[in-house]
């Protein structure tokens, strides 16, 4: 419940940022994406330090800036995987790869979301 919380007083003042960005479109662009990418590295301390919930914010809240971030993605899809959430995983393996930029050299998204797709099966009831 406390992720929930803090999710939504985010999305708070996401809606004031968006507005401000708004105000100058082309450096808004730029701003929403470096914040966006900031908010993916956070994410990425996080979930290394095992604070999944708090890196699920953090990714949550990158996508929202940034939908289209096969990075925020893939963390995400990794983040998922550790909580055991193999259907989201897939979901955000899937969205990585369809988001990619060329940023997937080595197939790692490829790879995981089969390793949860194997996960799905082996838990389906």
């Amino acid at each position: 419940m406390k992720s929930a919380i803090t999710f939504l007083f985010m999305m708070v003042n996401l809606a004031d940022f968006d507005r401000c960005i708004a105000i100058n479109e082309k450096e808004g662009r730029k701003i929403r994406a470096y914040v966006a990418d900031c908010l993916v590295w956070k994410g990425r301390h996080l979930a290394a330090t095992k604070q999944l919930e708090k890196a699920l914010v953090m990714l949550d809240t990158s996508l929202h800036l940034f939908p289209k971030s096969g990075n925020a993605y893939h963390d995400r899809g990794a983040v998922k995987m550790d909580s055991k959430d193999y259907r989201g995983t897939v979901e955000d393996f899937t969205l990585a790869i369809q988001y990619d930029e060329g940023n997937n050299r080595f197939g790692d998204s490829y790879l995981l979301r089969s390793r949860a797709r194997s996960c799905v099966s082996s838990h389906s009831w």
